[in-house]
């Protein structure tokens, strides 16, 4: 047949019996009916499979499919006891629609091209892979408790973009684990305690760390209990995610807090087997894998601002990390951003790890530009300086964009311009649009530039107010 169309009212069922198999050329298409497919009955659909309206779409068989899954319906499309899906294109396929499918398993089995989602999906089965790839796009494969990827290799895998947000996770109980791989998803962990529900994740979004970015995978394992675990982690990688990063240095890097921290863990490399072991581990969150020669900054600066207070004053705060032979900090000031004095100084509190907060109030600020700075210095004698804050006191101060100098992958702040309805543009010097952004705070992150000359527009349409700016990135 051509096609298969069924259509009927919500109490009509398409029952297919446990023998026999239906071809359906070019599409198979359920329109508000009940499917049912009993055990080893099998469907070939040479084309797409599609499930809308109220239509519900229940496989206890095998659907082989060579075009895209579509799932629109109200009600569920899923598979149950031994129910299979099995891609078996040429080209890629899509799992899509506005519900999200339930699969007991489904099999990648493709003569050519990938699965790629715009959905996400469920599976509490397995998720086979015998040939072809499956990208993940931004979209979440949710294991549940029991859902296993089987045969997964560098050749055929669920990877994302290195910037991509798609994610594979499992939810388990880890009762004194020994080597329990949740998922098959490359975290296997050991423990002698009771971790009560562990929720593992695998992203493949490589993660910034210190100054250079990682493999395009990592782990976040987040336990019930999650202290005091002397827990062993192996992190298997595939050889196509080292994204860079030389093989026979890999070494294991924690996250303490949202990635916006990490400590330097180590571990032994089994390169023949891609896997990284690391013991002694007190508590998990989000795990990669860097060059051991990466080595961690004396202090991780998290924030510095300035704000300009009720009183005609200037309060200045700022947050650090991983304060490692740091000695104290001098705030300074300058009228100019030439010549600069020091206006106080603040004992840094010293705990790795941590993340410490400070703060001073400037008492007597000057009329016009008051520009503010930090000197973070080591004990050592070594020191750093944090970027430029800027606070005026005007009656209608200018808008002024900061530094004029400055790094690609740095911040801009831009003072005096009002958070509602403005808009910066960043172009280069032949005029070419590089990046466009409604002004949501007084800084914006440049993205990663060549040195040369750029250009900065400041635009508020409602006050129609444009302020241009030339900076130079070295």
């Amino acid at each position: 047949m051509n096609s298969l169309c069924v259509k009927t009212n919500l109490l009509a069922v398409l029952l297919l019996p446990c023998f026999g198999s239906i071809n359906a050329q070019n599409a198979l298409t359920s329109d508000g009916a009940s499917i049912y497919l009993e055990s080893a009955a099998l469907i070939h659909v040479q084309g797409n499979l599609e499930n809308k309206s109220t239509g519900s779409f229940t496989n206890n068989g095998i659907v082989s499919l060579t075009g895209n899954l579509i799932h629109n319906a109200s009600v569920n499309l899923n598979s149950i006891s031994a129910g299979t899906f099995r891609l078996t294109g040429s080209t890629n396929q899509l799992i899509s629609g506005s519900r999200q499918p339930d699969f007991f398993n489904l099999t990648l089995d493709k003569s050519a091209g990938e699965c790629q989602l715009q959905t996400g999906f469920s599976l509490s089965h397995h998720l086979t892979f015998t040939s072809g790839d499956l990208f993940l796009n931004n979209q979440q494969v949710d294991l549940l408790t029991s859902g296993l990827l089987m045969n997964e290799a560098s050749t055929r895998r669920a990877y994302d973009n290195p910037t991509g947000t798609g994610t594979l996770k499992i939810v388990q109980a880890l009762n004194a684990p020994s080597l329990v791989n949740p998922g098959n998803l490359g975290a296997t962990i050991s423990s002698g305690q009771n971790m009560g529900i562990t929720t593992i994740t695998r992203g493949h979004t490589q993660q910034f760390i210190v100054s250079s970015n990682s493999i395009t995978r990592y782990y976040d394992i987040s336990p019930a209990m999650n202290t005091s675990l002397n827990a062993t982690l192996r992190f298997s990688y595939f050889d196509n995610e080292l994204n860079g990063q030389p093989e026979n240095e890999l070494v294991q890097w924690h996250s303490t807090s949202n990635s916006a921290i990490w400590l330097k863990k180590g571990g032994t490399l089994n390169m023949a087997s891609d896997y990284s072991d690391l013991g002694g581990i007190d508590s998990f969150r989000r795990v990669s894998l860097i060059s051991n020669k990466i080595i961690p900054l004396p202090l991780t600066w998290l924030s510095f601002t300035a704000t300009k207070t009720a009183s005609a004053k200037v309060l200045l705060q700022w947050k650090t990390a991983e304060e490692i032979n740091c000695s104290h900090f001098e705030i300074e000031r300058s009228v100019d951003g030439g010549s600069w004095i020091k206006i106080g100084t603040t004992l840094a509190t010293g705990q790795p790890g941590l993340i410490q907060s400070y703060q001073l109030l400037d008492q007597s600020p000057v009329y016009g530009p008051n520009y503010y700075r930090i000197k973070q210095m080591d004990l050592d004698g070594r020191y750093e300086y944090t970027p430029v804050r800027l606070i005026n006191f005007t009656d209608n101060g200018p808008i002024l964009i900061y530094p004029t100098l400055t790094r690609s992958n740095s911040s801009l702040f831009i003072e005096g311009a009002s958070l509602e309805n403005s808009v910066v543009e960043l172009f280069d010097n032949n005029g070419r649009l590089i990046l466009r952004t409604k002004l949501h705070s007084n800084s914006i992150g440049l993205p990663s530039l060549a040195t040369g000359t750029y250009h900065v527009k400041v635009a508020n349409n409602a006050a129609k107010t444009i302020t241009t700016q030339q900076i130079v990135i070295y």
